[in-house]
């Protein structure tokens, strides 16, 4: 059986690119840009922005899909990195991992039932096993809380839906990998940066002294956006941001391209 050389490298560029994502984002983090949404915003951003450069260099034809579409799959990737990325703020990286794990199972699962589609017993135990090694040789530091374990659940069932339609949705209006993602990072953006915004950048104060919103730890209500403004002081952690962008991008191009010419299981 020839081997597909484009999936081969998709595949490649998908493991590379993630694993520097995580270990990038997570040095943000600890930096004090404790600000997993809006640093998800801007990655949306980017792509978008990024995608209508080369349409009007001519590089990219844009193909549009329903608006309906577009908006729910766009919900289910603003939730799926947003949860991922507070999912990885909140808890360790050895917690992060079990998430990721977990969504293989998951997605047997949710084809089963929504798409009547089942995997043979053969790619059942292959699955296994390679679950197990990478759990065994991966996973140490596990380290969570309740609104961490709870968020890395809604993390799983979001990017679930989110890579099943990744690929039906390509197939059901003829779009590449590109095309797809160009369809849907607007209205991420969009999505994002209400999230953002809401949950980062308005710090609301409560009855008893309290305060929601923004981040806390200094005992100040501290925004994403005064963070920005003080970029003398924050101008190493806001390059690494700056950095996570163009890797953002490459793991969304890796992994639409993937599972478009694969599956999601893939």
């Amino acid at each position: 059986m020839p081997i597909d050389r484009a999936a081969l490298g998709y595949a490649v560029g998908n493991v590379s690119s993630s694993v520097a994502l995580v270990l990038i984002n997570k040095w943000v983090f600890s930096g004090g840009f404790r600000f997993p949404m809006t640093l998800t915003f801007f990655h949306f951003v980017f792509t978008d922005l990024f995608y209508r450069a080369l349409e009007a260099a001519g590089l990219f034809v844009r193909k549009s899909m329903p608006f309906h579409d577009a908006f729910r799959m766009a919900a289910t990737g603003v939730g799926s990195i947003g949860f991922m990325n507070i999912s990885l703020h909140l808890n360790s990286v050895g917690f992060y991992q079990i998430t990721k794990l977990a969504i293989v199972p998951c997605t047997l699962v949710a084809q089963a039932l929504l798409f009547n589609s089942h995997a043979s017993r053969k790619v059942k135990v292959s699955l296994a096993i390679l679950l197990l090694g990478v759990g065994l040789a991966t996973v140490t530091d596990v380290q969570l809380n309740a609104p961490g374990f709870v968020l890395g659940v809604l993390a799983i069932l979001t990017t679930t839906i989110f890579q099943i339609w990744q690929g039906s949705k390509q197939k059901d209006y003829d779009l590449s990998a590109t095309q797809l993602q160009g369809a849907v990072c607007f209205f991420q953006a969009l999505q994002s940066c209400a999230a953002a915004i809401a949950l980062e950048n308005l710090c609301i104060q409560l009855p008893g002294g309290g305060s929601f919103g923004g981040d806390e730890r200094s005992g100040q209500c501290r925004t994403a956006v005064s963070f920005l403004m003080d970029y003398e002081r924050n101008s190493t952690v806001l390059g690494l941001v700056f950095a996570t962008c163009f890797i953002a991008l490459a793991v969304n191009w890796c992994s639409f391209g993937l599972i478009g010419r694969t599956s999601a299981i893939t």
